[in-house]
């Protein structure tokens, strides 16, 4: 369960990362960082 749902968290990173603009990267940064936040505590 645990794995699944962090793998469904770094598919949707990839897929934002995949889609960015250059000017949306620290935007994307920013949320990758409040996702791993969010699952790591």
């Amino acid at each position: 369960m645990e794995s699944d749902r962090k793998g469904g968290a770094l598919s949707t990173i990839i897929l934002l990362v995949i889609n960015a603009d250059d000017h949306s990267i620290t935007n994307i940064i920013g949320i990758i960082l409040k996702i791993l936040i969010t699952f790591l505590f």
